[in-house]
């Protein structure tokens, strides 16, 4: 404990607490120019009417500022509050935007299954259009199978026209 001799407008007073020397004669020297202030600005105020109403000023900006204060702790105890609402949104986000990255991700093997098949498909339909316009030569008097396999090879091509369409939509579907 600290015990500090101070003299305010000219009255010594001993002052004791727990902080420090220079906090306390600190303290004592704002006083003392407070109430000198008000002696100076008003002839009418004795010391003790000087006291009384630094008094009051002090009780009210202290009364001020632990409204201030509290109003503030509200404040952040509310911002702390948003602040885990949105973790918890961004923490929710980073699961759903995983789950989307691992369905693309299958999306896009199928996708490439798809095509592969696709290829192959088409490799053996070019294949197959070779044979049949050399078979086509070679076997003019049978025009009538021919022109069957004509008809076939437009459904065949209908079908794969059909496929890459639905290979279309479906990577337009992949990409979103």
């Amino acid at each position: 404990m600290n015990i500090v001799t101070i003299n305010v407008n000219g009255i010594e007073y001993k002052l004791k607490g727990e902080e420090s020397t220079e906090y306390l004669n600190d303290i004592a020297r704002e006083v003392d120019e407070k109430i000198r202030d008000m002696i100076s600005s008003n002839k009418n105020f004795t010391l003790q009417s000087s006291s009384v109403l630094l008094a009051i000023n002090y009780c009210d900006q202290v009364r001020k500022l632990k409204c201030e204060q509290s109003e503030l702790s509200d404040s952040i105890e509310k911002c702390n509050l948003k602040i885990q609402e949105l973790i918890n949104e961004n923490s929710e986000l980073k699961s759903k935007i995983i789950h989307i990255e691992n369905e693309n991700q299958q999306f896009q093997l199928k996708n490439g299954k798809l095509e592969e098949e696709i290829e192959a498909y088409n490799i053996l339909l070019k294949e197959e259009n070779q044979n049949l316009f050399s078979e086509n030569n070679e076997m003019q008097e049978l025009e009538k199978e021919i022109e069957m396999l004509k008809d076939t090879l437009k459904m065949v091509n209908e079908e794969n026209e059909r496929l890459k369409n639905e290979m279309k939509n479906r990577n337009s579907i992949n990409s979103f």
